[in-house]
């Protein structure tokens, strides 16, 4: 199982970083049926990836802020 939910992990980092710049926060998650959804809430995220009836048995949940961080060294 923790093989399945890197490989998740790192699927939605791919997809994560392959969309476009918003200026607003949003949630975003993937189920093992490697469809992207995203939403305002993770809630909505969640109900999207139901929907599909086929996210299987995991699932992985990211919050993408607006305004990245930044360290200053």
């Amino acid at each position: 199982m923790l093989d399945e939910h890197a490989r998740l992990r790192s699927l939605l980092n791919d997809a994560i970083a392959a969309m476009h710049v918003s200026s607003v926060d949003y949630w975003v998650g993937m189920g093992t049926d490697e469809v992207v959804v995203r939403g305002e809430t993770a809630e909505a995220v969640m109900a999207g990836i139901d929907a599909g009836g086929t996210a299987g048995f995991a699932v992985v949940l990211e919050f993408v802020s607006a305004e990245p961080q930044v360290i200053v060294l």
